[in-house]
């Protein structure tokens, strides 16, 4: 009797295909990738999850095909406790799933065409599918490629130059509703690497006054020494005093629950005379609760709103875009 073949599949979710309402619910922080990697590994024998603001997915290798599509969605929506409806996911197998998984990391399937972020990611997906004990030697070699076809993808083309962050994308927004920054003052919420994206281009812009604040006040002190003279530094705990002052926010922490609402927002604009305050959040879970863009002099704008502004990185760039496909089939 005919053994049946194990087949490598992906089922997921992303920025084209899902809205930012739905991506959070299935977004696994660093510390939750572990546990769920190895709790889906159990059932499946081979799993990676790879997991970004862009997109959730799961790499799998099973017996059956297009069959597996409805499990693996099922198991997904049971690993968060979530209910998400199955047209919003994609899946592919075999070569189809290889070469989705190499577009990936190569960067020509994010919101932010070249992004350099998501071959980290897809590491450390493999990392904690490693040490989880659910990374097997068919899903080990598929990684290891499709991180060569990603590092080949950023030294033999173009594609990651003058590419957007979305740090920098959610910077561009601002200059686009307020137009000059010099003399606003900015507060980028979180020393991670979403706010070290956002300082660092605020940087490069000039003329803004940058404020760091983070859940610890030491790390929020040395992002904002690494932006010069002109930043400052404050714990989240006084994070009302901080709006208070602020014309812009960027807040990219990523937190489980919102850290920003109403209670902390309308103080804030107490006594500021009409001058509104625009909040930016780039954090998939987001950081700003919704409502906040409901009061008065508050406009608020989610990592969704910022696609436009990163779309414009694309213009010129489909040769490169070309080329890295190119690669992909050489891989």
């Amino acid at each position: 009797m005919k053994s049946e073949q194990t087949v490598v599949s992906v089922v997921g979710l992303n920025h084209q295909t899902s809205p930012v309402e739905e991506r959070e619910q299935l977004a696994f922080s660093s510390e939750e990738m572990a546990a769920a990697v190895a709790r889906l590994g159990e059932a499946l024998g081979g799993a990676v999850l790879l997991s970004t603001c862009n997109r959730t997915e799961i790499y799998a290798t099973l017996t059956g095909g297009p069959s597996n599509t409805a499990l693996l969605i099922s198991m997904l929506n049971g690993v968060k406790g979530t209910a998400i409806d199955t047209s919003r996911f994609y899946a592919y197998q075999h070569a189809e799933a290889a070469r989705h998984l190499f577009r990936v990391s190569a960067g020509i399937d994010s919101m932010v065409l070249g992004e350099s972020q998501i071959l980290g990611q897809v590491r450390e997906a493999m990392s904690a599918a490693t040490q989880a004990g659910t990374l097997n030697g068919t899903l080990s070699r598929l990684f290891h490629s499709a991180i060569s076809a990603g590092k080949r993808a950023r030294t033999e083309t173009h594609i990651g130059r003058h590419a957007v962050s979305v740090g920098s994308a959610a910077v561009t927004l601002a200059r686009n509703r307020l137009g000059d920054l010099a003399g606003k003052t900015v507060l980028v919420i979180s020393a991670g690497s979403m706010g070290k994206l956002a300082a660092r281009a605020l940087a490069e812009t000039g003329g803004a006054q940058i404020v760091v604040a983070n859940r610890t006040l030491q790390r929020a002190r040395e992002l904002a020494a690494e932006m010069g003279r002109a930043a400052g530094a404050v714990a989240l705990s006084d994070l009302s005093g901080a709006l208070a002052g602020a014309d812009i926010v960027i807040s990219g922490t990523a937190a489980d629950g919102f850290i920003v609402g109403p209670r902390d927002v309308q103080p804030a604009m107490a006594g500021r005379n009409g001058r509104g305050l625009l909040f930016i959040d780039i954090a998939v879970p987001r950081d700003i609760n919704p409502a906040v863009g409901e009061i008065a002099g508050v406009h608020l704008f989610d990592i969704d709103d910022i696609e436009a502004v990163t779309a414009s990185g694309m213009n010129g760039r489909q040769h490169e875009v070309e080329r890295v496909e190119a690669i992909i089939e050489e891989e």
